[in-house]
């Protein structure tokens, strides 16, 4: 003979802390939920065993409701957890302190960047919904000396760092001007422009090729780095700012070259994974076949350039019915932005490569990926995504290990972002911090590569 018996009952759980009596301030968590179970009793009357077994519980049943309340009444999020934080960057200029615009303030916990604003049109900043703590901030900016110190965020409560002055280095002009193609005259993107002897006096021009840079007074030379190009130097007497210093730099390929006229085909083994560049004069018309897939049949109505990833083991196949088409072949140029990937990749062809490794993240995890390459080495790798909201942290310790400067770190937040190629510089980290749907991340090179 075998009885059961049923139980539902319900759980309620109340917890206080005080904030200050006068004025009284509390907080109050208030909920409850239900549970239920069943006995089964074997021989009842006789032997009566018993087997009892949980149906829901606290983690798992559908009924339950828990609130926060505070003197006011029922706050959606309790207030006392976090602190808001502001201030006003201010520059020295003579004997004036004037606001300073698109300086970078950080703030740090032990070292790991909780997070960092840009100030705005007048010197003005802040940070909101800070969780209760003390911390360090940073705030630097192009030609002024790094401010550094210590704050204290307070629940519930606004702090004001008032302001903060920022001073410029001492016996110094401002350099600005434009790194171009000598040919082209085109601006060139992320060259690196240097005050030869000073490892602290160096920038990078940005998408337009333009740049400003701190040089001592003195005479000094200047040096331009960029890749395919070839390096210059500029040396003169630097007294006083200058508006317009233009440096351009010659094209150099250290590549395999092959040109394919009209009437001509090619085909193109590839031993080792390889990156081209193609360029297609004006009207070429061409067909391309990969791996003996047609692909296209075209005419280019421009003159077009492209990068292109080759995978180990592909076979092109490539003609030329009008017009001129060259193939620069390498076998170590780096690919750089995972945009120049999207067309040639996605999840369900990965160019025939095998993941070496995967990671699956969900909600409410958080982990760092710490490529230690010393050698500029990237380490690429692709986001497989499902409705994934995130928090980026990007961190680039390069020029800390090599000159001692601060970290250049940029923190993103990216909310329904499909799938898409990425990478990670050579020493350099990026922390995820998932807030909702899942994230894999595909790496298809592992060396030097730190998890955790």
């Amino acid at each position: 003979m075998i009885s059961a018996e049923f139980e539902l009952g319900r759980t309620y759980e109340i917890d206080v802390d005080t904030i200050s009596l006068a004025p009284y301030k509390y907080c109050l968590d208030a909920g409850y939920y239900n549970h239920s179970s069943i006995t089964t009793i074997l021989l009842p009357g006789l032997w009566d065993k018993k087997f009892t077994d949980k149906l829901t519980d606290k983690d798992n049943t559908s009924i339950k409701s828990y609130g926060h309340f505070e003197e006011d009444g029922f706050v959606d999020e309790c207030t006392r957890k976090y602190g808001d934080l502001k201030g006003f960057i201010h520059k020295q200029d003579g004997t004036e302190s004037l606001p300073l615009i698109y300086a970078e303030i950080i703030l740090s916990k032990e070292g790991k960047i909780v997070d960092s604003v840009k100030s705005g049109s007048n010197g003005y900043f802040s940070f909101n919904k800070i969780k209760k703590g003390k911390y360090d901030v940073i705030v630097r900016s192009n030609y002024y000396e790094t401010y550094k110190g210590k704050t204290e965020v307070k629940g519930g409560k606004e702090t004001d760092l008032g302001i903060i002055l920022l001073k410029p280095y001492a016996d110094s002009v401002i350099v600005k001007g434009k790194i171009y193609d000598s040919k082209t005259k085109e601006g060139i993107a992320e060259a690196e422009v240097s005050v030869d002897g000073y490892a602290d006096r160096t920038v990078i021009t940005d998408d337009a090729g333009y740049y400003s840079l701190e040089v001592p007074k003195g005479n000094h030379k200047i040096n331009v780095n960029a890749k395919n190009y070839a390096s210059n130097t500029y040396q003169s007497d630097f007294t006083i700012d200058r508006d317009q210093l233009d440096i351009g730099l010659d094209k150099q390929y250290d590549y395999k070259v092959l040109t394919i006229n009209p009437g001509e085909s090619y085909e193109l083994n590839f031993k080792k994974s390889k990156n081209i560049y193609v360029i297609f004069d004006k009207d070429t018309e061409y067909s391309a076949a990969f791996d003996s897939n047609l692909v296209y049949h075209a005419q280019e109505e421009a003159k077009t350039e492209f990068w292109s990833p080759v995978n180990n083991g592909s076979h092109w196949e490539i003609k030329v019915y009008s017009g001129l088409l060259t193939v620069f072949v390498s076998e170590d140029f780096d690919m750089g932005p995972c945009e120049d990937l999207t067309n040639y990749a996605d999840y369900n062809n990965l160019n025939g490569l095998e993941p070496l490794i995967a990671y699956e993240l969900t909600a409410g995890q958080t982990i760092t990926f710490d490529n230690q390459n010393d050698d500029f080495g990237t380490i690429r790798y692709y986001a497989y995504s499902n409705d994934v909201s995130f928090k980026e942290t990007c961190e680039n310790y390069y020029y800390t290990n090599h000159f001692g400067w601060d970290p250049d770190i940029e923190v993103i937040e990216e909310s329904g972002k499909q799938n898409f190629w990425s990478y990670i510089g050579g020493l350099s980290r990026v922390t995820f911090e998932i807030k909702s749907g899942s994230l894999t991340l595909y790496f298809y090179r592992r060396e030097k590569l730190t998890v955790y």
